[in-house]
């Protein structure tokens, strides 16, 4: 299958660029690509590099069954410019991305926003704080995480005890797993 995508917006500066690549997925919902017209400048993939993309909303069979033991070496978060990226809670259903720009958002299973608003980190605590904009949660709800602990086994791990929860999210209780991207050193 071919599949071309086409930048019309965004932050990185590749508004106008199209990528094209030929894919396939396989019975674990991973799919497999190969760049064929790789884009250009900055926003080029390398025309020789290959890669998957594993489906992780609603989660594919292996993301789903993806987990952290508890016996694993947690550590404390080592601070604010961790947490920058998308994570998908441990067993799936969840997405969360916190931006650098302090903004944050959770959408459910179905793809569909649930909470967005500001977070705020210090001393191993992060703080949720939802914004008018929110569907599930009204504005000014908390969600305070504390003791925010860290395992990196190939891929970065969170868990966290529960403070507050204004905003009575189920999501707010899950570990979460950082969702890997080019980007991302993790």
């Amino acid at each position: 299958m071919k599949v071309t995508v086409h930048v019309d917006g965004g932050s990185a500066g590749c508004a106008g660029d199209t990528f094209v690549m030929r894919t396939s997925i396989n019975q674990q919902d991973v799919m497999r690509y190969v760049p064929i017209e790789a884009g250009s400048g900055t926003c080029s993939l390398a025309a020789d590099q290959w890669g998957a993309w594993e489906h992780v909303l609603p989660a594919g069979q292996s993301f789903a069954h993806f987990g952290f033991s508890d016996k694993m070496a947690w550590k404390p978060w080592p601070g604010a410019r961790s947490l920058h990226g998308v994570w998908s809670a441990e067993g799936g259903g969840y997405l969360l991305e916190m931006d650098r720009d302090g903004s944050y958002y959770v959408v459910d299973g179905s793809g569909e926003p649930i909470d967005r608003g500001q977070w705020s980190y210090s001393d191993s605590e992060l703080t949720l704080t939802s914004s008018a904009d929110s569907v599930e949660c009204a504005a000014g709800d908390k969600v305070v995480l504390v003791d925010l602990e860290q395992v990196n086994s190939g891929t970065l791990g969170m868990q966290y005890a529960v403070a507050d929860n204004t905003c009575g999210g189920a999501w707010a209780d899950k570990d979460w797993i950082l969702v890997p991207d080019a980007n991302s050193s993790s």
